[in-house]
């Protein structure tokens, strides 16, 4: 089988693509960057271009979609112009050359209470996405929390060197190569559903912090506490609007940084086999291993 990966130079995709060939899958890879990708077809080209989507699907059996604009900042019509415009392009491309399976990395940001314009464009290629089960594509769509391999946990642990203040915040978290296999999985084992996929189960967000930094102890603060960065976000907006620039902060990505994050996770274990881990053992243990 003839795997395309879009994104499969980036955080995710770089843990994905071992696994793929592993598993004896030919894998190809679009990147708008000329790269090496060892064991790799590359084809260059971007995503939001019809015609590179159109390259880079044709003589393919499944795709697994990872790419997206990144930060989280930007505007919605350059999220529109690229992840959403480019996900539409894909999947007019696989239903016009007859691929089997398309399987969509989306986020658990779609769910997030206060709508950004991440969020806002992930929605919309679930939308695009779903609306092609009508037409007889298989294409699961992976749902995963956020996702932390020790890179991700050492920048983290950076902050707990502030006053944090998330009080009693619940939230679910990612581990990278589990997410990895599900979307591998997903190939085969996938159906026409979202799958939320994600540790064991919730963390509140002070223990989360506390082990990160142990045996140095942490501010933890209640919640009521990050209004302060909620109401600095707006003239913080319109300062670097004002200068044509994109805001570090928005108020709705502050609020959201607060927010529960709860996912049902029981049809991707199900369905997936996806491999549930401890969060907070998962950080004792690369804590032990001197990862982080």
């Amino acid at each position: 089988m003839v795997v395309l990966v879009t994104g499969g130079t980036g955080f995710l995709g770089r843990e994905l693509i071992p696994i793929l060939l592993e598993r004896g899958y030919s894998v190809r890879v679009l990147s708008r960057q000329r790269v090496n990708v060892p064991g790799c077809e590359v084809v260059q080209g971007n995503f939001a271009d019809p015609e590179d989507a159109r390259r880079a699907v044709e003589g393919v059996d499944a795709v697994v979609h990872l790419a997206k604009l990144k930060g989280h900042n930007r505007p919605y019509k350059e999220h529109h112009r690229v992840t959403v415009k480019g996900t539409e392009n894909l999947i007019k491309a696989v239903l016009e050359e007859g691929v089997r399976v398309f399987v969509h990395a989306s986020s658990a940001a779609v769910k997030l209470p206060h709508e950004t314009p991440y969020s806002k464009a992930k929605k919309e290629c679930e939308r695009i996405v779903m609306s092609a089960w009508e037409q007889g594509l298989k294409a699961p769509v992976i749902r995963p929390a956020l996702v932390y391999d020790a890179s991700v946990l050492r920048r983290i642990k950076r902050l707990t060197w502030l006053p944090i203040p998330c009080g009693s915040q619940v939230l679910h978290l990612s581990w990278k190569h589990s997410v990895a296999e599900a979307l591998a999985n997903a190939l085969e084992k996938g159906k026409n559903k979202v799958y939320e996929v994600g540790d064991k189960s919730p963390v509140r967000a002070r223990d989360f912090y506390r082990e990160l930094a142990r045996p140095r102890p942490v501010l933890v603060l209640p919640r009521a506490f990050s209004w302060p960065l909620v109401l600095t976000g707006y003239p913080a907006q319109a300062a670097w609007k004002a200068a044509g620039r994109n805001p570090p902060i928005t108020p709705a990505f502050a609020r959201n940084l607060f927010a529960d994050r709860l996912l049902e996770t029981r049809e991707g274990v199900r369905d997936l086999g996806y491999k549930q881990v401890d969060t907070l053992e998962k950080v004792r243990e690369l804590k032990r291993e001197g990862d982080i």
